[in-house]
């Protein structure tokens, strides 16, 4: 699914008034209706207590309107007006007036300057309602403001956010004062900031169509790209009834080392649990007896090595059996020592076939001299934040602050298809940017990622180009473990659990299910 940044939906917003002359009171109206629609759908509303906070802008105009349309179906609703009346204008004036000669400015109406009766609300409420500030918004909230309001994030009230948590950047992601919310109904169409935010702070996320014509919309193509089921069902096919192990893929995964069997192990059940045909390990002839009683469907092929580890004498051995293959994967459990920095050089100047570089391949890939480095267009690196800072000589922190540009500096430098893993991980082509909405901090565990590369080599292995294969890859190694930390909670699974839930990804990825016909749930 398409999403845009903060600053095109209010373009779109204007273009819908100007040229198609809806008048922006009735783009309010359908924003508040499809909130108040989606409480009574989803959020237990009986003898429930209510408050919605409201701002200045239009978000706040689109939480006056949600409060008109509660109070006039006789819910228990009391409102928050954060700024005076004076400071309001345009439709969120209207919409003030309204309640007005409604009568509703009642003692329903919370004082803003007595911060002992805001306190009171946000724990006596069961439901608040997040108006306050809207896709406009950037930066940190005024220190007055935040004092009074910081208190709605210690409530144990469901929270819902009207089209973006306030004090989120809608084209960034970040924002040090944000309400966060447990629902955010985003309207017209998905901001980009809401999936750039690592802490999730938007909380489970549905799309509010509010009438923009899809003539209007169409205008806006996007290079942001939000990974939903129905984007990578495509690329997961049903299987010829002809085909046959060699025509899945044949993958070889180089790596492993003494005390780092895991990785390899785990790369390489990735690659055959995501429907390689044939995977192989090109492995030093050390740890080959412990990888030949672990694996079973997958091969080894023990190399000789002088030190226990693998340089760049085996790169002749590697380049002639990846020759024989269709796609290498490379660096889980690789070791770093420093005599197999060769053994990265010999492969990226040796092979041309489509490559996942992971792990440790990406500390050494970090030390090629820029003279030496040579761009791929086919290969994939998935590092995390600590291996992009590695190969940008960045620090960790201005990673985590600016990773769109992270993205865009590592495929300048290196080329190819850029995954970058986290909370949401991004996956970046040189035009277009997906993000991936699957996974949870269960997978903080050692050997994720290995399954990780492993599945995206498979998918390389079966024809998908690097891009496509490393979303379809990213999405499917989520969902695993979204369904592992459902059998195993959390805290306790592992990622060799990952492994053991890839099928039931699968399945659940081809099984049907239907949208709701005006709220599309997104997570």
């Amino acid at each position: 699914m398409l999403a845009v940044e903060g600053r095109t939906i209010k373009e779109i917003d204007r273009l819908a008034m100007e040229e198609y002359g809806i008048p922006g009171i009735v783009l309010m109206e359908q924003a508040a209706m499809r909130v108040v629609e989606f409480m009574q759908k989803y959020i237990p509303m009986t003898s429930q207590s209510i408050c919605v906070i409201v701002g200045k802008g239009n978000n706040g105009g689109d939480g006056m309107a949600v409060y008109r349309h509660l109070r006039n179906l006789g819910y228990h609703v009391q409102i928050i007006f954060v700024y005076p009346d004076h400071e309001y204008k345009g439709d969120a004036l209207t919409q003030y007036h309204m309640i007005q000669r409604m009568g509703l400015l009642d003692e329903c109406v919370i004082d803003c300057t007595r911060k002992k009766e805001v306190i009171e609300c946000f724990e006596e409420s069961d439901i608040l309602v997040d108006a306050l500030y809207g896709t406009g918004f950037a930066g940190r909230m005024p220190k007055d403001i935040w004092d009074l309001i910081s208190a709605y994030n210690d409530s144990v009230a469901t929270k819902i956010a009207i089209d973006i948590p306030s004090g989120l950047d809608a084209n960034t992601g970040l924002g040090e004062t944000v309400l966060s919310s447990d629902f955010t109904i985003t309207l017209g169409a998905v901001k980009i900031g809401l999936f750039l935010d690592q802490e999730k702070r938007a909380g489970q996320i549905y799309l509010g169509d509010i009438g923009l014509p899809s003539r209007l919309l169409s205008r806006f193509s996007s290079r942001y790209e939000v990974l939903i089921r129905e984007d990578v069902l495509g690329f997961v096919a049903k299987r010829k009834a002809y085909l046959h192990k060699g025509s899945c893929g044949k993958i070889l995964v180089v790596g492993g080392k003494k005390g780092l069997t895991g990785a390899i192990y785990l790369a390489a059940e990735g690659a055959v649990r995501s429907g390689a045909g044939l995977v192989s390990c090109l492995v030093p002839e050390d740890i080959n007896e412990i990888l030949e009683q672990k694996l079973t469907e997958a091969m080894t092929i023990p190399v000789s090595t002088e030190m226990g580890y693998l340089t760049d004498r085996q790169a002749e051995r590697l380049v002639k059996e990846a020759m024989e293959r269709d796609v290498l994967v490379m660096g889980p459990g690789l070791g770093r020592d420093p005599g197999t920095l060769g053994l990265i050089e010999a492969v990226m100047n040796g092979l041309s076939l489509p490559s996942v570089m992971d792990a440790d391949a990406l500390f050494h890939l970090a030390n090629i001299p820029t003279d030496r480095l040579r761009k791929k267009d086919n290969w994939v690196l998935t590092p995390h934040e600590g291996e992009a800072a590695r190969l940008l000589g960045k620090e960790v922190g201005w990673i985590k602050e600016h990773r769109q540009e992270t993205m865009v500096a590592l495929y300048e430098r290196y080329g190819g298809v850029i995954l970058l893993k986290g909370s949401r991980t991004l996956i970046y082509d040189g035009k277009h940017l997906a993000i991936n909405t699957t996974g949870n901090p269960g997978m903080a565990t050692g050997g994720s990622g290995d399954v990780l590369s492993g599945m995206i080599g498979a998918l390389l292995g079966q024809g998908l180009d690097g891009f496509s294969a490393a979303k379809v890859g990213a999405y499917l190694h989520g969902l695993a473990g979204d369904l592992a930390a459902g059998e195993w909670s959390e805290e306790a699974m592992k990622a060799g659990d990952i492994t053991q839930t890839i099928a039931k990804a699968f399945l659940a990825l081809k099984d049907t299910w239907k949208q709701h016909t005006y709220l599309n749930k997104m997570v």
